[in-house]
Parts: structure tokens; C-alpha cells; sequence
């Protein structure tokens, strides 16, 4: 068996730009754990999942930057 039978085929996927809240809903709304981040041009650059938003406090994005997917995002990489 090879990956290509197993993969999902079109994840849902959410901007590195996108908050914290954002994250969650998608993950609620498509019961699902794990978000790739990918950039304008849909290169994956990195992951975020429920585990890595256990404890993060939503504020408010006008008086903080903090909150947003690309602060909390997993740092794996994806290499070709």
C-alpha cells in the first residue's frame, strides 16, 4: 500500500495570518486536530494542532499580536 490511498486528498488548511479562534472553529467545525499552514501560494510551512492551542488565551487582535496561527504553529518543516 502506498501513502497516495491513505492521504487526504484536499485537508482544510488555514493561513498563517488567520487567529487563534479561527483555528479553533475550523477544527470544531470539520472534526479535525490538526491544521497544515500554508502560505498565499498554498506551500505548506507548518502545522498547528488542538494540543498546541491547550492554554492559549484569545485576546482581543487589536491591542496584541498574540493569538495568531503563525505565533503558535508547530515548527516542523516540510521538505521535499
Amino acid at each position: 500500500m502506498v501513502v497516495a490511498r491513505r492521504m487526504t486528498r484536499n485537508p482544510v488548511t488555514i493561513s498563517p495570518k488567520a487567529s487563534i479562534q479561527e483555528a479553533i472553529q475550523l477544527m470544531k467545525r470539520h472534526a479535525i486536530r490538526h491544521l497544515p499552514v500554508v502560505d498565499q501560494e498554498k506551500r505548506l510551512v507548518g502545522w498547528i494542532s488542538d494540543s498546541d492551542l491547550r492554554g492559549v488565551i484569545i485576546l482581543d487582535d487589536r491591542r496584541s499580536h498574540r493569538g495568531r496561527c503563525h505565533d503558535r504553529r508547530s515548527h516542523h518543516r516540510h521538505t521535499r
